[in-house]
């Protein structure tokens, strides 16, 4: 005799029932199928032979050093090459110090003028990148990427003075 399978619902149904977890009204009405049901009986049968196979069973222990290869397999896969650090630390300040020579230029080629020239017209001739890095001249200095705090300064008095400030 083949009998035939249960469906998800009523095998949720009935492990929610051997676990305790079912409201008193649908716990009752499935206990009245394990006792009317041959499919749900033999169900239950099964799945209480499972449970208890489960907890005859003895898991190895993890080897003593395990937490320890782990952690040092994490580091050693997070850790960037060093030519990669040696180029992030090169290249941000290079780039930084480009974008302040550049903004120096254009404001020496410029020469000195008495119209008010507001920051955003400035930078209309800067390409995207270093306009990036004038507008956030305070992250750089908060982040010492530029080293060079004493033209970060003058170019913040002079960004102060075309702005009237």
């Amino acid at each position: 005799m083949v009998r035939e399978p249960m469906d998800q619902s009523e095998l949720e149904d009935l492990s929610a029932f051997l676990d305790g977890e079912l409201p008193p009204q649908r716990a009752a009405e499935v206990e009245a199928l394990i006792r009317s049901d041959p499919r749900w009986a033999a169900a239950q049968r099964e799945l209480n032979a499972l449970d208890a196979i489960l907890d005859a069973y003895a898991a190895p222990p993890a080897p003593a050093d395990l937490a320890g290869r782990i952690i040092r397999r994490s580091r050693k896969l997070g850790r960037p090459k060093p030519l990669v650090i040696r180029l992030v630390r090169w290249i941000a300040p290079a780039a930084a110090a480009a974008a302040v020579i550049l903004i120096a230029a254009v404001a020496l080629r410029r020469g000195p003028t008495r119209t008010q020239v507001s920051p955003k017209d400035a930078l209309a001739d800067v390409p995207k990148a270093d306009r990036f890095v004038v507008e956030n001249l305070s992250f750089f200095r908060d982040y010492e990427v530029i080293e060079n705090l004493e033209t970060l300064k003058a170019i913040e008095r002079l960004d102060d003075k075309d702005s009237g400030t």
